[in-house]
């Protein structure tokens, strides 16, 4: 009789020890899996980290605050080559009478004096780069409120491809590192102020002063420009249309100038 009693107890010991082990591999398992499956969500946000561009564009925008006045169609960027400022550098139309606001780069390095609407120059690295504009308008609006800003960076980046021309695939961005090593000076006031805000497009306020025109430039700095916290920057959202990550994917050829027909749709 007591040998059954011991065969019973055995057998139980053999069932609680098995399911222990089985319960074991099982959590063993499941952690792997979670590990895993964190590795990879982490693998996809590392997708996404972006690096400062080095051939790019933007456009700028002025706005008249009360005569709702605006222009959007100037264009500037860096591109890698030799013959990038003058197969995209475009002159200006100039305006057609009436009131108008406008941005045009007055006579811009290595090309024919005058204005243009697109000015782009070659990348060169670690070294800064300027671009000389004018915001203009008639003189019924000489003493108005103008509003400045940009619609965010478009990062260039070229296909691989064995056609005799170069195509860029292009995305827009507000949170490139590039915008750290930008800022636009009011030449006027000497007011320096950045692109960016808080993840947002920075807005700067002027006004004409009685002048037709007032001028500033777009400055990029071989080092990361520090700008001063306390004061009070105004800024403006575009979250609708511009992404942190790729939004949209355009081609770029260097055989055509640069369109100017996205900076009008918006």
């Amino acid at each position: 009789m007591k040998i059954k009693y011991y065969i019973i107890i055995s057998l139980l010991i053999g069932i609680v020890f098995i399911s222990s082990c089985g319960s074991s591999g099982t959590t063993s398992s499941a952690t792997q899996t979670t590990t895993s499956e964190n590795t990879q969500s982490q693998s996809s946000r590392d997708k996404y980290v972006e690096t400062k561009a080095t051939q790019w564009y933007i456009y700028l925008v002025a706005q008249d605050i009360s005569s709702k006045l605006k222009t959007t169609d100037a264009q500037l960027g860096e591109l890698k080559g030799d013959e990038v400022v003058t197969k995209h550098t475009l002159k200006s139309l100039g305006s057609f009478g009436g009131s108008y606001l406008e941005i045009v780069f007055d006579n811009p390095d290595d090309v024919e004096e005058g204005e243009y609407k697109v000015n782009f120059h070659r990348y060169q690295e670690d070294t800064e780069d300027k671009w000389h504009f004018i915001v203009k308008t008639d003189s019924s609006h000489i003493n108005d409120d103008i509003v400045l800003y940009f619609r965010g960076i478009y990062v260039l980046k070229e296909n691989k491809s064995s056609q005799s021309s170069k195509t860029y695939t292009t995305y827009r961005t507000i949170s490139n590192p590039l915008v750290k090593y930008m800022k636009i000076v009011d030449l006027d006031t000497h007011e320096e102020f950045p692109l960016v805000v808080k993840s947002h497009a920075y807005q700067y306020k002027f006004n004409m002063n009685g002048k037709q025109i007032r001028a500033f430039e777009l400055v990029v700095e071989p080092k990361e420009i520090k700008f001063d916290k306390k004061v009070n920057y105004k800024v403006v959202s575009y979250k609708k249309y511009i992404n942190h990550n790729i939004q949209k994917v355009k081609v770029f050829d260097l055989n055509t100038p640069p369109t100017i027909k996205e900076g009008l749709s918006k």
